[in-house]
């Protein structure tokens, strides 16, 4: 892929499979790490009105078995756990069409807490079409329900800011919910390419979230219009305007803002992307600006480097949080092929509405390191020890997890052509 390209999609991996959002690359998909829109414009040509195509999206299972010295979230419940995670998927391709069906989960045993038994579900649909050589269109919603703590013992949830995939600085946080929670989304984008360097981008989307223990939940819904010109190779520019309207319990918040954004490529090997804009809204969820920032550096050995900054209306997942402000930063070292080194960082300040000493501004940072080690074409052990810090009182909490896991994961499969009889 050419730098044009590259800039063009904001990629993220998922069960092996590269995926792109059809929206600006300005944008932070962050929460739950959710999956975003297939690229169509990459897929193979099928014979037109005859055939589609099945393709599994690598099935994994992972088992863990380690130490947690603060099980969910409680202080000073320290103990052994164990842990169950698996993936499947399936992605079928039918013309310019692409439709995604995925799901995870994970299961946790916390032994000598009295905890119990708990778990995190997340299912998600994708569906992308290609309208016409110039327009395309792509569909998400996904489905989360489980207890929010569990997270903290699994994999590291990451989000793609710009095209750089980076850890979800609602990391940081984790377990401020106590309970189960539900999380709904929907999101629609579109593309029309209205010349070969210009393009204009719309979408929408609605989240929902419920805390069962609270009894309490949050929305929110957001419309883009975006317009991004490539001027050279290694230059694209562009500006977007975003409406915005959340409701936290009883809090209610109408923003709008406009961002001036973009990548700049420097010797193929380094991209630095940004976007800073005003954004106006009501009293008590105006923030007067937002900001985001990323650095990401790869070498032909494997290693790859970045730093971030990012200063956004929040969704209101961690605490009820109008706004967040993070910084991250981390680096993967792939040396061999059959080792791997990932370091990773991030602080969150989280700013509530209306604050209040029961229910505080909230900050936070983590650390976790994570050596791996390839033990055939399907599987591999790692060892991972994650540190998390949160405060201020009432919600002050210190974690540490250590964890050694096993983990299968067979290779995507080969493609199936079915004929479906022709239209």
């Amino acid at each position: 892929m050419n730098n044009q390209q590259h800039r063009r999609h904001s990629w993220r991996s998922l069960g092996g499979l590269s995926i792109s959002l059809l929206a600006l690359s300005s944008v932070a998909i962050s929460a739950a790490q959710l999956p975003v829109i297939a690229d169509t414009h990459s897929m193979p040509r099928v014979a037109e009105g005859s055939y589609y195509t099945m393709q599994w999206l690598e099935p994994s299972l992972s088992v863990s078995s380690g130490y947690d010295t603060a099980a969910d979230d409680i202080p000073d419940a320290s103990g052994g756990l164990v842990t169950v995670e698996g993936k499947l998927g399936v992605n079928f391709r039918h013309e310019r069409s692409n439709l995604m069906l995925q799901h995870d989960g994970q299961v946790v045993d916390s032994i000598d807490t009295g905890i119990g038994v708990q778990q995190y579900q997340r299912t998600s649909l994708v569906f992308a079409d290609r309208a016409s050589r110039s327009t395309s269109w792509s569909f998400l919603a996904e489905n989360g329900y489980g207890s929010d703590a569990a997270r903290d013992v699994g994999n590291l949830n990451t989000a793609t800011l710009n095209t750089v995939k980076v850890p979800d600085t609602n990391t940081v946080a984790f377990g401020n919910v106590t309970g189960n929670t539900l999380t709904d989304r929907a999101l629609l984008a579109v593309d029309h390419q209205l010349t070969a360097v210009r393009t204009l981008s719309l979408g929408g989307d609605a989240t929902f979230h419920h805390y069962f223990d609270q009894g309490v939940s949050d929305q929110r819904y957001s419309v883009n219009l975006g317009l991004r010109t490539d001027l050279r190779n290694d230059i694209t520019v562009g500006v977007r305007a975003e409406g915005v309207r959340e409701s936290y319990n009883h809090l209610n918040c109408t923003t709008a803002s406009i961002t001036a954004f973009a990548d700049l490529s420097f010797n193929r090997d380094t991209l630095l992307q940004g976007g800073i804009g005003p954004i106006l809204g009501s009293a008590e969820c105006s923030g007067n600006y937002q900001y985001n920032v990323t650095l990401s550096k790869s070498t032909m050995r494997g290693t790859t480097v970045y730093l971030g900054s990012t200063r956004q209306v929040s969704d209101g997942f961690v605490n009820q949080s109008t706004w967040e402000t993070a910084n991250f930063g981390g680096v993967s070292l792939g040396q061999t092929r059959t080792a791997l080194v990932n370091l990773d960082a991030g602080y969150a300040h989280y700013e509530i509405g209306n604050p209040t000493p029961a229910n505080p501004n909230l900050h936070g940072y983590f650390v976790s390191g994570e050596l791996r080690h390839r033990l055939s074409n399907d599987s591999e052990l790692s060892l991972t020890a994650r540190y998390f810090s949160r405060g201020p009182s009432p919600v002050e909490l210190s974690r540490g997890v250590f964890l050694l896991t096993y983990r299968w994961a067979r290779e995507q499969r080969p493609t199936r052509t079915f004929d479906s009889g022709g239209r």
